[in-house]
């Protein structure tokens, strides 16, 4: 099981003195649902919220959550 870093740790520059943040968290399938990056995205980001938000809450277009819907219906054991 995976433990994310602490907040603190998100915002110390690294290689090419990007933070962890941005070199690492950006980039990990999991961001949106990790509480150290979603905290840190309001203590050091807090002007990035609007854009984070808008991303966490799309589900994408209509045809896209269609998709998801019906595949997940054909695979759902009766």
């Amino acid at each position: 099981m995976y433990s994310p870093p602490p907040v603190s740790r998100l915002n110390e520059k690294e290689a090419r003195n990007e933070t962890v943040a941005t070199r690492v968290c950006r980039n990990c399938d999991v961001r949106f649902s990790c509480r150290s990056f979603r905290e840190y995205l309001r203590i050091y980001r807090s002007r990035d919220l609007p854009r984070f938000k808008r991303m966490y809450e799309d589900a994408g277009s209509e045809q896209d959550r269609e998709t998801r819907i019906d595949i997940a219906l054909e695979t759902t054991p009766t």
